[in-house]
């Protein structure tokens, strides 16, 4: 899996690199009568990272790239981009934070939890033969260090508890542990 291509006008796509560095986990799901998958960079983003979704790369001619938001295409059009014409036309799903580019791969640039959602492709090749593929991502919150006060209840202490102790919190994008504190058994 790679991320899209530079764009030609920019030489670097914020949080690119952070990005490719999480686990590179797809969830993307191919109708059983297409040939299309999707390359998913990320399953899990954190809130306002970016979040690039590549189109496959094919030896056949497509004439356009359809971004939809939901399971269906045609049920929140987010973007097309007619090749021939190179024009990209917005649909009501559309915002500033979404970039489609001419190679058909989808930026979503600050992403919030509310992106959260299942995301659809449609291709159309020069023969006007469609195929689909649909996937999900999920934005997480950056977590923040465990508060203090937590209780820890330990039951039938014996001197081997003795030792460091913390508070941890975790989600698939991030995890924070508070100071250690030692607790010594006599």
């Amino acid at each position: 899996m790679r991320p899209p291509p530079d764009p030609p006008h920019r030489k670097h796509i914020p949080g690119q690199s952070l990005l490719l560095t999480a686990s590179l986990v797809t969830s993307w799901n191919s109708p059983s009568t297409a040939q299309l998958s999707m390359e998913s960079v990320l399953f899990n983003a954190a809130e306002g990272k970016d979040v690039p979704q590549s189109c496959p790369q094919s030896a056949r001619e497509y004439s356009s790239y359809v971004w939809n938001k939901g399971k269906r295409v045609g049920a929140n059009l987010i973007a097309a981009y007619i090749i021939y014409t190179q024009v990209n036309t917005p649909g009501p799903a559309y915002s500033s934070q979404k970039t489609l580019f001419p190679n058909g791969s989808l930026l979503f640039q600050n992403v919030t939890r509310g992106d959260t959602e299942h995301y659809t492709l449609q291709i159309v090749d020069a023969k006007l033969s469609t195929d689909q593929a649909s996937g999900q991502f999920h934005i997480h919150h950056k977590l923040d260090q465990p508060l203090d006060n937590r209780t820890l209840t330990l039951l039938s202490v014996t001197r081997n508890d003795t030792g460091p102790y913390e508070c941890g919190t975790q989600n698939p994008v991030s995890a924070r542990h508070s100071e250690p504190f030692i607790r010594n058994v006599l």
